[in-house]
């Protein structure tokens, strides 16, 4: 069974809503990464929530942080909206890192 971590810094809708359900429907286990008010929270379609914090540069190292010490727990993270891959392109400077966030 896949793992996708699913992480999104906005609360508004930046991606078609489907995309948690898509990968539940593949059988995937979801975990999202997101604040409190996030859209990725409006619906049931994820296994796990991470509770990220509000503050973007927090978000960014908390991030960070969480895929280094699971790099090999998720198959896949999708950043779920521009301003999350903006963020992360300017703060990530490790290749291995980069590689499995882009």
């Amino acid at each position: 069974m896949r793992t996708v971590l699913l992480t999104s810094v906005s609360s508004f809708f930046d991606t078609p809503a489907e995309i948690p359900f898509m990968f539940k429907q593949a059988g995937c286990i979801v975990d999202v990464f997101c604040g409190k008010n996030s859209w990725l929270l409006s619906n049931s379609y994820y296994d796990n929530c991470i509770d990220a914090p509000e503050d973007k540069d927090s978000y960014c190292n908390k991030l960070i942080a969480l895929v280094q010490n699971n790099i090999k727990s998720y198959d896949w993270v999708l950043m779920m909206d521009d301003e999350t891959i903006k963020l992360l392109n300017e703060k990530v400077d490790n290749e291995e890192l980069f590689i499995k966030l882009m």
